[in-house]
C-alpha cells in the first residue's frame, strides 16, 4: 500500500480558510480479503460439484450411445448376413453378448462363434437388466429373443439409469 495525501480545504464562518493535510492509507482490510476468499472458494466448490455430475451424466449417455450404436452394427452386419474373418461356415446371425463391466460383438457361426470387437463400459457403469446377450438373425429375421428386450445400464453413486430397448422385430431404441 501506499499513501495519499489529500489536502482538504474547509470554509469557516468567519470567512478564513485553514489547510488541514491528512493522510489516508487506500487498500483492503483484512476482513475484506476473508470475505472476498470465501466467497470464491464457496463459487469454485459448487463447480467443481457440478461439473463432476455433469462428467458422470455425460459418461452414462456416452456408454449408451455407444451401445446403440455397436447393437445397430450387428443387426445391420446380420441383415447383410456379413462374415467376419474366422466364420468360415454358415452365419447363424450376429450377437451382443454381455459381461462384467463389458459386452463383445460375436459373429454367431454353425461351428464356432468369432469375436468381432470387444467395449468395456466405463469406470463406475454397469448393465444391471436385460438378458444376457442379443442375437440378431441373418436377412432381417429380426432377434433371436421370445420378447422384447430391455438393457438397463446403471451408474454407480447416482444410481442413474439409462434404458435401452431391442424390440423382437430387431428395432433398437
Amino acid at each position: 500500500m501506499h499513501n495519499l495525501k489529500f489536502t482538504i480545504l474547509r470554509k469557516f464562518r468567519n470567512s478564513k480558510f485553514y489547510i488541514l493535510n491528512s493522510t489516508f492509507q487506500s487498500g483492503f482490510t483484512l476482513i475484506e480479503v476473508i470475505i472476498v476468499i470465501a466467497i470464491t472458494g464457496i463459487v469454485f466448490a459448487g463447480g467443481i460439484v457440478n461439473f463432476r455430475d455433469f462428467d458422470r451424466r455425460q459418461s452414462l449417455s456416452q456408454a449408451a450411445t455407444t451401445l446403440k450404436r455397436d447393437l445397430d452394427l450387428a443387426r445391420t452386419k446380420a441383415f447383410t448376413s456379413e462374415k467376419t474373418t474366422g466364420c468360415t461356415n454358415t452365419l447363424v446371425g450376429w450377437r451382443v453378448a454381455f459381461s462384467a463391466g463389458s459386452y463383445s460383438l460375436i459373429a454367431d457361426c454353425d461351428v464356432n462363434d468369432v469375436t468381432f470387437k470387444t467395449v468395456n463400459f466405463p469406470t463406475g457403469i454397469t448393465k444391471t437388466g436385460g438378458a444376457s446377450s442379443v442375437t440378431f438373425s441373418v436377412l432381417a429375421r429380426g432377434t433371436t429373443s421370445a420378447s422384447n428386450d430391455t438393457i438397463t445400464l446403471t451408474q454407480q453413486g447416482t444410481n442413474a439409469t439409462a434404458v435401452i430397448n431391442v424390440i423382437k422385430t430387431g428395432t433398437i431404441y
